[in-house]
C-alpha cells in the first residue's frame, strides 16, 4: 500500500512541479532555494518570457535580490 503525503500548509495537492515543468520546459526547482510555490509565483508575475529584463541585473533588481544602494543616516 503506497504511503500518501498529506499537503503542509499552503502546499499544493497535486504534483505542481510536473506541470510547471510541462509549461516551461525547464525544472527550475533543481536551483538551490526555488521551491515550487516561489517558482509558480515567478512564472505568474513574469510569465515564460524574459525579454522584459534586458539584464540578469534588471531582473534580480525586480524580485528585490540586490541590496540598496541607500544608507541610511548617511549624509553627504
Amino acid at each position: 500500500m503506497p504511503i500518501r503525503h498529506k499537503p503542509q500548509g499552503n502546499e499544493p495537492a497535486f504534483d505542481l512541479r510536473t506541470h510547471l515543468y510541462r509549461i516551461s520546459g525547464v525544472d527550475f526547482t533543481a536551483v538551490d532555494g526555488l521551491g515550487i510555490l516561489t517558482v509558480q509565483t515567478i512564472i505568474s508575475e513574469v510569465g515564460l518570457d524574459p525579454s522584459r529584463f534586458p539584464t540578469v541585473k534588471h531582473f534580480t533588481s525586480w524580485l528585490g535580490l540586490c541590496p540598496s544602494n541607500r544608507i541610511t543616516g548617511w549624509q553627504s
